[in-house]
């Protein structure tokens, strides 16, 4: 069996994802059939079958760890905060997957996971639209933590039904064009003539978490830069930040109870103009105005249209007049 990736976890954690569907394939016959006479609830095919998959491939001894059991992504509640400014308590979506990294107590997510008994539940399709969501706003907090805009970044989402599963990814390939794109789908294998399919889809699951890990690697060193570099009014020079931050588009998030839904200001924002790095000799002013941001996060969309990627405020003045 060739496995593309294998050196970036080793054979012998191979070995021990082959042990854990072989010992499932004995021990859970039943669950495996996917009958829908089963009394297995969601929550049992995401511990039996698919949290030990995931614990194999981001063991705790590394950068990643893996968050369950319904949790908040607490960037989605501070935007969701910025459009429900006078609500007291503010709640996110609340996700069954996160693989995340620990960047100051917090916790930044780099892949989102739902999981549903069947496709055919309303859950399942209601879920789609979460994990496109919240797959935004991991890619945004994924961009607001790195410098640069060389290396591709891409956040992904998982898809888990029953004993199926579907990857998925998110990349801001253009100024306010993110872009979703399925990579692979496959079934927990039941029987040994399913195991022929396998290094396929080991193949891919060791693309994720190689993605993943270039992500928290670049997120880990833009901190350790920022902790050691040159800041000026504790912001980091317009080089260190990510070019990209001016092609982020606000989300729109369901209103909280009793309230009225409100679209963000910059959801549907005319692009503005292309990108222009600037030299040593750039003013901020300058540097705001050809669509980068300054160190002070401003960026003019347009005309007496200015907005701050970092304080999400708007002005309809220019800031340094």
């Amino acid at each position: 069996m060739k496995v593309k990736h294998a050196s970036d976890i080793g054979l012998i954690r191979v070995f021990s994802i082959i042990k854990h569907i072989l010992r499932t394939m004995n021990d859970y016959r039943k669950m495996l059939r996917n009958a829908s006479d089963t009394n297995y609830r969601e929550n049992d095919y995401f511990r039996i079958l698919w949290s030990p998959l995931l614990e194999l491939f981001f063991p705790p001894s590394e950068n990643v760890r893996i968050a369950s059991a319904e949790s908040e992504y607490l960037l989605s509640i501070k935007e969701k905060k910025v459009l429900y400014p006078k609500t007291k308590y503010i709640h996110g979506l609340k996700i069954d997957i996160r693989l995340v990294v620990d960047i100051n107590r917090e916790e930044l997510d780099l892949a989102i996971g739902e999981c549903a008994k069947h496709n055919s539940d309303s859950k399942s399709i209601q879920d789609v639209d979460k994990l496109l969501r919240e797959a935004k706003d991991a890619l945004d907090g994924i961009i607001q933590n790195t410098h640069g805009y060389n290396c591709r970044l891409m956040t992904y989402f998982i898809q888990i039904t029953g004993t199926h599963c579907s990857l998925s990814t998110m990349e801001l390939a253009k100024n306010g064009l993110y872009v979703s794109k399925h990579r692979h789908s496959f079934n927990f294998p039941s029987t040994i003539s399913d195991l022929s399919k396998l290094p396929i889809t080991l193949n891919h699951l060791l693309q994720m978490k190689k993605e993943v890990n270039i992500a928290a690697d670049k997120i880990l060193q833009a901190l350790t830069t920022s902790i050691g570099g040159e800041e000026s009014f504790n912001c980091p020079s317009v080089s260190q930040k990510n070019k990209r931050l001016a092609w982020m588009r606000d989300t729109w998030y369901t209103p909280p109870r009793e309230k009225t839904s409100q679209i963000p200001v910059h959801m549907f924002t005319p692009p503005h103009p292309l990108f222009k790095i600037p030299d040593d000799e750039t003013s901020e002013e300058e540097a705001a105005d050809g669509g980068l941001p300054d160190k002070f996060g401003w960026v003019k969309y347009a005309e007496n249209d200015f907005f701050n990627v970092l304080s999400k405020e708007s002005s309809t003045e220019n800031p340094y007049e």
